[in-house]
């Protein structure tokens, strides 16, 4: 399962699987219009990619939004991976509207990796980014100080540090 599979990382990972590894049904979820409206208006071009990718009979594409917990369960059975791409996707669009990319970028996406924990996912890819680092004009390495100056890489960072802690064998 692609949380966020509609946002421009998406549609680049998704082509990628379906290009170079071979599955039957891969499914994708595209948080509804609400879900995600300031990434949506940024990435409109992407749309008609992904429409075109939806179309393929090995994509079973699901709407879903992760405010939504009875939908995160459910859209989380039978699930072997998640690939969690949900969120407001920058700094600059993060600051539009801080309190919604906290809530979107921390509080959901974590209340999201729970329920796919509690249905059994066995592995659950969470993208972070570069953001959590701050800025440095020395070159920064993934076990650095992590140093989060905008509301998306302080949600980002407390999403992950969370969602790390729920990992087991």
């Amino acid at each position: 399962l692609i949380t966020g599979a509609s946002g421009s990382v998406g549609i680049s990972l998704i082509k990628e699987l379906m290009e170079n590894y071979n599955f039957n049904v891969i499914r994708a979820m595209s948080n509804d219009e609400h879900g995600l409206f300031l990434l949506k208006s940024i990435i409109k071009k992407n749309y008609s990619s992904f429409d075109e990718l939806s179309r393929n009979q090995r994509i079973r594409l699901m709407h879903g939004d992760i405010r939504n917990k009875e939908r995160c369960i459910e859209v989380s059975k039978d699930i072997d991976i998640v690939i969690d791409l949900n969120g407001i996707s920058n700094d600059p669009s993060s600051e539009l509207n801080p309190g919604h990319t906290w809530k979107l970028n921390n509080t959901y996406r974590k209340k999201f990796a729970i329920a796919a924990h509690k249905a059994g996912v066995k592995r659950y890819i969470f993208n972070s980014t570069c953001s959590i680092y701050g800025f440095s004009k020395k070159i920064t390495f993934e076990g650095g100080k992590k140093n989060p100056i905008s509301t998306y890489a302080k949600a980002n960072l407390k999403a992950e540090t969370y969602i790390y802690g729920l990992k087991n064998n």
